[in-house]
């Protein structure tokens, strides 16, 4: 059975922007896996604020979503005690509505990788304290 990869910000954006240190690994991680990726609206969100001045990235990020490349299952209104739950938990760090919207869909997938950028969902567990799978470049 494939593992679901869910879409962190930095890759996202990394793939998309040239000038992103991480252009080269991430671009060749993406060829090498199997589509659809899921994600979130917030990520979403955060990539097309990064590349704001990328007007053509947006559109591609756009094309991929009507494609079925990116996959956005998520419902915020449907999981937001979790989400805002983790929100609360990890305040210290602080988590961002992104990162916690991907841990609460590890919880809810069974079988899921995050793929990013950032250490720190090593330290993130999900509402029931399951250990969140990544997937970065190394």
């Amino acid at each position: 059975m494939n593992k679901t990869i869910i879409l962190d910000t930095g890759p996202l954006v990394a793939f998309l922007d040239r000038r992103e240190q991480h252009h080269a690994q991430v671009n060749q991680f993406f060829k090498e896996q199997t589509l659809p990726f899921a994600t979130c609206e917030p990520v979403i969100k955060e990539a097309c604020f990064i590349l704001g001045h990328m007007p053509q990235a947006i559109q591609q990020i756009g094309r991929w979503i009507s494609e079925g490349v990116i996959k956005i299952d998520f419902s915020l209104s449907h999981d937001n005690q979790q989400v805002f739950g983790l929100m609360k938990k990890y305040r210290d760090l602080p988590m961002s509505l992104a990162d916690a919207c991907l841990v609460t869909m590890c919880k809810l997938q069974s079988n899921c990788r995050i793929f990013t950028l950032d250490s720190h969902f090593h330290i993130y567990r999900t509402s029931t304290r399951k250990i969140i799978k990544t997937i970065g470049l190394g």
